[in-house]
């Protein structure tokens, strides 16, 4: 089979490996399209992974084989899956903290999405594989991962009824957050330095949009929140200056969620007083759980959350780092590896 495999940051070379074999409860899907994940970006620029690594991990695909024990599925199926799946029995899991399971660490999909076949281990075929429906396209559901891991960050946020929330960073993940989060009866003000992704914002919920090289964002976040500050900042994009206006427009006693980190040494400084005395929190939400994903899975299939029109480009397997390229210039929103 065709793998693209990570050697450098500009070396990605497409390479022939061997079909993987399964053992008992497992499942070869042959691949039909991986998102490019920002965290692939990351690892790919930032060469955080060893050379001959299969990344990809937004997987959608075809059932080409399945193992002993494997229920309830067929040849032929088409299927989405996740690459990470939680015990949901341990001390972290049992405490909301899925990702820092063991189990969590140490399944994946072998080699990596970015390859024609793939294996999926037992706990992943429980716990984050579902069978697609025949209406609902590959680049639709292929966003169920990323989904996921957004309803986690929503689910962590504590939100109520009539909440303002500012989210900065109206990318694929900024959009899929806006529509998430007016499920919960709250208001949205979209930020980010793109116009036309603001526009786009609007189309997909956004109440307000806020350029903050041509608005004051300060005086924007007042006037909508009758002077008290937003109740949450949703942060999708890592920078030491976004933290700080996150704090400069979080209410007192607001949250501020990190959905975003950023390889390289990036540190951040805070004044502590400041924290302490408005009691803002600061929490961090990393990936998914197997409820997540069941909730993510099941709103795209019911119309609940639109995916449709986050893909703006596609393109083959030999495309990767042209994928990357164009999401780092921003000259994509989201780019849909076909294979």
């Amino acid at each position: 089979m065709k793998a693209a495999v990570f050697y450098a940051k500009d070396d990605i070379r497409i390479e022939d490996h061997p079909i993987p074999q399964i053992g008992s409860g497992e499942i070869l899907i042959s691949v039909k399209g991986v998102g490019l994940c920002g965290s692939d970006i990351d690892k790919i620029l930032c060469e955080a992974v060893p050379p001959g690594t299969v990344l990809g991990h937004e997987v959608v695909g075809t059932i080409a084989e399945l193992g002993d024990g494997v229920d309830g599925y067929a040849i032929g199926d088409r299927v989405v899956v996740a690459h990470h799946v939680s015990c949901g029995k341990c001390h972290y899991c049992l405490r909301g903290s899925d990702s820092k399971c063991d189990l969590f660490r140490s399944t994946n999909l072998h080699p990596g999405g970015f390859a024609e076949f793939l294996r999926v281990p037992a706990p992943n075929v429980h716990s984050a594989l579902f069978a697609v429906p025949d209406d609902i396209p590959n680049e639709e559901i292929v966003f169920m991962e990323p989904l996921a891991c957004c309803v986690r960050a929503v689910d962590r946020s504590q939100l109520l009824d009539g909440d303002v929330i500012l989210i900065v960073g109206a990318g694929s993940i900024g959009l899929l957050f806006t529509q998430l989060l007016k499920l919960h009866n709250t208001t949205v003000l979209m930020s980010d330095l793109l116009q036309n992704r603001l526009d786009i914002a609007v189309t997909y919920g956004a109440d307000k949009k806020i350029n903050p090289t041509k608005d004051n964002l300060e005086k924007v976040v007042q006037e909508c929140t009758e002077g008290r500050g937003v109740d949450l900042v949703m942060i999708t994009v890592a920078s030491q200056g976004i933290l700080d206006q996150a704090i400069s427009v979080v209410r007192d006693g607001g949250l501020i969620n990190f959905f975003a980190g950023k390889r390289g040494g990036l540190e951040l400084t805070l004044d502590i007083n400041e924290i302490y005395e408005r009691e803002i929190a600061i929490i961090s939400t990393y990936s998914s759980s197997p409820a997540t994903l069941r909730k993510a899975f099941d709103a795209i299939v019911q119309g609940k959350i639109r995916t449709e029109g986050l893909i703006t480009h596609r393109l083959p397997l030999s495309g990767i780092l042209e994928g990357v390229n164009m999401m780092v210039n921003n000259e994509a929103l989201k780019v849909f590896i076909a294979i």
